[in-house]
């Protein structure tokens, strides 16, 4: 079973190396990582859903072989990012995934004018962005490091906003939805609308935590993965607590 993991906006696939240690050993976890984060600074941004979505989808094809069962993890651009690549996945010829976990993030045809930022007023959006949290005391007293997520949190903002007129559309594998008890722009009834895409199960999670559970709290996080895993054969572990 391989697990690949699409990180939230301004993060990278290092935020998510913790998993490793807590994952079941039958897990290969894969975490992705967009043009123009950490391991891939060097490169241009992607500017468009399709560009991403290129970019999350070649890795994952080249590293499923022979019928292969794999799961996808997204935690909120990821999330986003998720619903395209799925179909992109599908519709390449793909096996589908046998299981998907959107993580405090709606669907993309649903509206959620609570978190939209005007990226045309830099100030008022970044001093939304440091009041969502997920910034240590070290970055946000170092300048240097402020600007640099900054540089990368408005490339992925102006990606996710960026998303316009999609349609809703049936997801033909299992679904777990997750999130924390202290969204900042997120409501339940946000999260209860991907029900419209369920065409198989789907499992509600709601989490006690921040927005950034999955990096906080990389032992719940993964306790609810491998659980929700073992149903496709995975042998049991012991659980972390």
């Amino acid at each position: 079973m391989k697990l690949f993991c699409i990180p939230h906006a301004g993060a990278s696939a290092v935020s998510y190396y913790p998993w490793k240690k807590y994952l079941d050993e039958t897990i290969d976890f894969i975490p992705l990582e967009l043009p123009g984060h950490m391991t891939r600074a060097r490169e241009p941004f992607c500017k468009s859903i399709n560009e991403a979505v290129y970019e999350l989808a070649k890795p994952i094809k080249n590293n499923i072989k022979n019928n292969e069962t794999y799961a996808i993890f997204g935690h909120s651009m990821g999330g986003l990012l998720l619903y395209f690549l799925y179909f992109n996945l599908i519709e390449s010829g793909m096996e589908s995934p046998v299981h998907l976990f959107f993580s405090s993030r709606w669907p993309p045809y649903y509206d959620n004018k609570k978190a939209h930022l005007n990226l045309d007023n830099l100030d008022e959006s970044r001093s939304k962005i440091i009041k969502m949290g997920g910034f240590k005391k070290e970055i946000l007293n170092n300048k240097q490091l402020v600007d640099y997520y900054m540089k990368v949190l408005f490339a992925d903002y102006k990606l996710i906003q960026s998303v316009n007129d999609c349609n809703i559309k049936k997801i033909n594998t299992n679904m777990t939805i997750l999130w924390s008890d202290n969204e900042p722009d997120i409501v339940d009834e946000d999260i209860y609308t991907w029900k419209l895409s369920a065409a198989n199960d789907i499992d509600f999670t709601k989490i006690k935590g921040t927005h950034f559970f999955p990096t906080e709290d990389p032992i719940n996080t993964t306790n609810i993965i491998n659980y929700t895993l073992k149903k496709y054969c995975l042998p049991e572990k012991s659980i972390n607590v």
